[in-house]
């Protein structure tokens, strides 16, 4: 695992932060982001999405990684 709970990513100009993460299909971790201002859908539920580490990978190396708690 590369990231932790609580880092924030820069994706398309909007701040997300790492909820969780998960081992996926045994063999890559999955990380779950939720938008850092708290954005809601029409149905009230929280707006997330799901990379696998390959994704995360991408994010941060077209420098988009804008806090880790590994910084600190």
């Amino acid at each position: 695992m590369k990231y932790n709970i609580g880092d924030k990513v820069s994706i398309n100009d909007i701040e997300w932060k790492i909820r969780e993460y998960r081992m996926g299909r045994g063999k890559e971790w999955i990380y779950t982001l939720n938008r850092s201002d708290g954005a809601v859908d029409e149905d009230g539920i929280i707006v997330s999405m799901s990379l696998n580490s390959d994704a995360m990978d991408g994010v941060s190396l077209n420098g988009k990684m804008i806090g880790s708690q590994q910084d600190v």
